[in-house]
């Protein structure tokens, strides 16, 4: 297995994965893009919230799950800042990080209460996953800054509840062995927020936490999972289906470019580097067989 890849005005653009030793159009075509650092909005089509119980520290784990859309023809990369896009976090969200999706947590930069991406944004569609706590014995409000076309929540806990953005309560849903509360609305104005109160008190600790990871791994697996298995009660996350195999190349290549600089590789950094995309590697060796048992023949 391959990738063809070619960088045009310092951006990396590549196919996906190929096996066959000659490949013709279209899929051994790169398409590039010209570049441009005056910013333009991007797009969030859709945004998906997974939260936990209160765990032993009062606090709530959060996975904010983000389809965000290029659809300009020009690859946009950072300006004067470094950033492509931002949103705003939580007031008093605590351990920002990034996991899954279809760029590396390195590209991520987190300070003054927002979440910030340093790397360059091209035309298409992207899903960025973002982890954080917040408090569990107060009301957080939730910044919506972006206008939405769609915005799910699921909230897991006794006691907690969620209220604002036009949000509407759902028929609950048990998924990965766990049951949460579900609310959706859209369209979303810019600039509104929701609330997250109450209690939320549950099993708590790392059994939750786990937990939250394997609900949002479902609501990362880009329609796949869900399009495969009937959840009652859950519809499939209107998200744009593509192969696993897709992100997880998207992935390599973004970390490819956060680490690009000769110097980023050496020492820890570069050991970290050089780990994680043997790791990707791995998986997407892995995907690309599933994929490939799957398909009709």
């Amino acid at each position: 297995m391959y990738i063809v890849s070619a960088r045009h005005s310092g951006v990396a653009y590549f196919t996906a994965p190929l096996r066959e030793p000659a490949v013709t159009s279209p899929d051994g075509d790169v398409a590039v893009y010209d570049t441009t650092s005056v910013e333009f909005p991007l797009t969030v089509r859709a945004r998906h919230v997974v939260i936990a119980p209160a765990d032993a520290g009062g606090l709530r784990r959060v996975v904010d799950v983000f389809e965000v859309a290029n659809d300009s023809n020009r690859t946009l990369v950072g300006g004067a800042d470094g950033g492509t896009w931002r949103v705003a976090l939580p007031e008093g969200a605590r351990e920002p990080g990034s996991s899954g999706g279809d760029l590396p947590p390195d590209a991520f930069r987190f300070q003054a209460g927002r979440a910030e991406l340093l790397v360059p944004f091209p035309p298409g569609a992207r899903q960025v996953v973002l982890t954080y706590a917040i408090p569990a014995g107060s009301s957080v409000a939730v910044p919506v800054a972006d206008g939405l076309a769609t915005l799910e929540v699921l909230l897991e806990g006794a006691g907690a509840s969620v209220s604002g953005a036009g949000l509407a309560p759902q028929e609950p849903v048990s998924m990965e062995g766990r049951s949460f509360q579900r609310f959706t609305a859209g369209p979303v104005a810019a600039g509104t927020s929701f609330t997250v109160g109450g209690s939320g008190g549950g099993l708590g600790g790392r059994a939750s936490r786990l937990a939250l990871l394997a609900v949002a791994a479902i609501a990362v697996a880009l329609g796949i999972v869900l399009g495969r298995r009937h959840v009652p009660g859950f519809s499939t996350p209107s998200v744009t289906e593509r192969p696993a195999t897709e992100a997880l190349a998207r992935e390599i290549a973004a970390l490819d470019h956060v680490y690009a600089e000769p110097g980023k590789r050496a020492g820890a950094a570069g050991e970290q580097y050089r780990a994680r995309r043997a790791a990707l590697m791995g998986q997407l060796v892995d995907s690309q067989a599933v994929e490939e048992r799957e398909s009709p023949t």
